[in-house]
Order: C-alpha cells, then structure tokens, then sequence
C-alpha cells in the first residue's frame, strides 16, 4: 500500500480566494510529536507539500531525534518554526504553538496523519464562508488490505471513527461534544479565547472533547467536511492498546464530571451494553482485581493464538471484550470510582 495520500479534488481543485473574490484567510499548520521520530519522514513530505501560510512544528518533550531530524527536514522552509517544550501534555503543546502563530487559522494535525491535497487551502475556504466555525475535516484510519495478525486494533479503531462519523453527519450538533482532533482549524482568535490548556485537569485521552465542549459553550459553530481528507496511520501494540482503553476510562469519568450539563451524568453500566449475558457477566466480574488479572491474561493470549490462526473475527470479538474490561478498569480507578 503507498503513503502517498491520493488526489482529493474536491478540495484541490477550489479556487485560491473565496467566494467574492476576498482573499482566503491565513493559515498556520500546527503538528505536535512525541516519540515518533522513524515515522516522521512518512508524514513531512505532505504536510510541506500544502498552500499554509507557516507551519508551527512541537517536539513535545521527546529526546529521540525528533528535533533534528525537523530541523534538517525543514532547513530554508522560511514557514517553519520547529519548537521544544518539556513535556506537559498534548493541549499544552497545541496552545503554546497556536500563540507563536500568527495566521488568521490554526489547523491542528496530528504527527500520524497523510494530509491530502488542498486540505489548508479547503479548511481556508469553509472559515472564510463565515466567523465563528470549528471545521472538522474527515480523517479516516488506513486498514491493510489483507488483515494480519496484529491488524485488530487498526479494524477496531477505524470502526469507532467510522460510526462517530456517521453520527456527526445525522446530527451536525454532536459534533462538538464529540470531536475528534487530528485535523481541526479554528480562527486563531476564537481558539486562543477558549484558553483551551486550562480547566481540563487529569484529562490523559479526551482534550479533544473538553475542548469541543468548551467552544460550543463559547458559540462556536462546527462544520464537518469530508472533502477535507486526511488518512490516519494507526499502529497500536495490544499494550498499547490496553493502556488506551484504561485512559479512555478515566477520562469518560472525568468528562463527565466537568461537562455534566452537555455530556449528561456518567453512567457506570455504560460497558455493558449491547454484550450477550455471558460476557456481561465476565465484565462484572472483573471488577473484582483478582479475576481481572487472570481473565486479562488469558484473553490477551487468545487475541494473539486467534491471529495466528487466521480467526480475525474471533480475534476482534475477544479485542472488544478485553478493551471494555481495561475500559471498566480505566474508570474505576478514579476518585470515588
């Protein structure tokens, strides 16, 4: 399968200026990475290749050769500012490049994204229709052709995303309480007035939903727009994988917490649904420490004997179980949990 990102022509093919005849607004790129120095010459080449006015790149506190390896990529790019921060989570990052910016739009990218061309130009293009939109571009998760192994938890997250896209499109108005960063624009202005690094204290996995909370409370409006294309490039251990899910716990907890009005109280049955009685029961169970420990145990090593056989189906399934249990695990251990 290539890395180059096909043609979108819905967004290429628009014309530089709005619609009138204005100029486009100005567009800063800004692309936070940690620990992802071998995978970032996949994604350079076509995130340089876009019409953006200037690019804020972060090195968010890792020590890998990321800054480097930037700094190299970029020599003689006059749009470039390659920035260092220690590490003080992802918003951090997002906020202290969005205020070195100085374009009229931030468009925030994610460091395991293809961008497609024309994306800035098209992201440009919806803020200058109106004031006051988040636009949401589409960013769909690349399968492998022929599914492997260790390919489930690339199926898995490319159905989640799928299903909240699909979502998004029956009702425009979930977009913000559910959004999704990784290729996201704001007005500079309408972003930096969010303060969009404070208020979210603890949040390890959903920033981006606070955040999209927070601008709906602002009167932000969302747009979601998928001719605004680009493909996410998923690569997850079942470690990572699991670790993932226990952070998506403690967030859904917390989220809730902050976001009561919006997002609606919590509800610790929530893992539960649509499981048959069986697997309800196991969930249950696993409450308890002493058995999830073995149970997570012997499920992770059928996830991995169902790849080897080829039983991919099965292999998911078993995926789905284990990530609600870790899930359960991730929100029981918060405070009062």
């Amino acid at each position: 399968m290539s890395d180059a990102p096909p043609t979108t022509p819905a967004a290429e093919d628009r014309p530089a200026t709005a619609e009138g005849g204005s100029t486009l607004p100005s567009t800063a790129v800004v692309m936070s990475t940690y620990g992802r120095r071998d995978a970032l010459p996949r994604v350079l080449p076509a995130l340089l290749d876009q019409d953006a006015t200037e690019y804020v790149l972060v090195v968010n506190g890792s020590r890998d050769g990321s800054l480097e390896l930037l700094r190299e990529a970029t020599a003689g790019d006059d749009r470039v500012q390659v920035l260092f921060l220690e590490n003080k989570g992802l918003t951090n990052a997002q906020w202290v490049a969005a205020q070195t910016a100085t374009s009229d739009v931030v468009l925030f990218v994610d460091d395991d994204v293809l961008l497609h061309p024309g994306l800035v130009r098209g992201h440009a293009l919806r803020h200058a229709e109106a004031p006051g939109r988040v636009v949401v571009g589409f960013m769909p998760t690349r399968v492998p052709e022929q599914p492997g192994p260790r390919s489930f938890t690339t199926r898995l997250y490319a159905q989640e995303y799928l299903g909240v896209v699909e979502k998004w499109e029956r009702d425009p108005a979930s977009v913000l309480p559910n959004l999704w960063m990784g290729n996201v624009s704001f007005r500079r202005e309408d972003y930096l007035g969010l303060q969009a690094h404070l208020g979210a204290p603890g949040l390890r996995y959903h920033q981006d939903k606070h955040l999209g909370v927070v601008a709906q409370r602002a009167g932000l409006e969302a747009v979601f727009d998928r001719t605004l294309r680009a493909d996410h490039v998923h690569e997850r251990s079942l470690e990572a994988f699991l670790e993932q899910a226990r952070r998506q716990g403690w967030d859904q907890r917390l989220i809730h917490e902050l976001h009561p009005d919006v997002l609606g109280p919590y509800d610790p049955d929530r893992f539960a649904v649509g499981l048959p009685r069986p697997a309800r029961a196991l969930l249950a169970a696993t409450a308890a420490e002493p058995v999830r420990r073995p149970v997570v145990a012997a499920l992770s090593a059928a996830v991995g004997a169902t790849g080897r056989v080829g039983r991919y189906g099965v292999q998911t399934n078993i995926a789905k179980l284990l990530r609600r249990i870790e899930t359960q695990r991730g929100a029981r251990s918060y405070p009062n949990g």
